[in-house]
């Protein structure tokens, strides 16, 4: 076995897991986010649409409410959700930063115990 065998970028673990969590979780979450912003601008406007004015739905103003509320209701369980996801990739994330870190403390620890090995080939013991 030779060091190459064992060697881990730890750095470059490091990076990957960095990018992959700004690349696929962050983006997505912020997209996300924007889409519940969106929903609440609508549900905070109560412009005539709900009302049923302007040739829109007619929905009665109680019906309205009611879906109004178990529309909010939803986002905020989803925003919720969001949180819990987020706050589980961040604990995710810190493990796969120990990953690296602890490969790179066993790559030290590795190439330490190689050397020994070769200064005890060097002097004859």
């Amino acid at each position: 076995m030779s060091a190459s065998d064992v060697d881990v970028d730890s750095d470059e673990l490091d990076k990957r897991v960095t990018e992959w969590l700004e690349e696929k979780i962050i983006v997505a979450f912020a997209a996300q986010r924007t889409a519940y912003e969106s929903a609440e601008a609508t549900i905070k406007a109560r412009n005539e649409y709900w009302y049923g004015g302007k040739g829109a739905t007619g929905r009665l103003q109680n019906v309205s409410d009611i879906f109004l509320q178990n529309l909010t209701t939803r986002l905020c369980e989803l925003a919720d959700t969001q949180v819990a996801l987020t706050t589980s990739l961040q604990q995710y994330a810190a493990s796969l930063h120990g990953l690296a870190d602890a490969y790179r403390q066993t790559d030290n620890l590795i190439a330490d115990r190689f050397t020994n090995i070769n200064r005890g080939f060097d002097e004859g013991v």
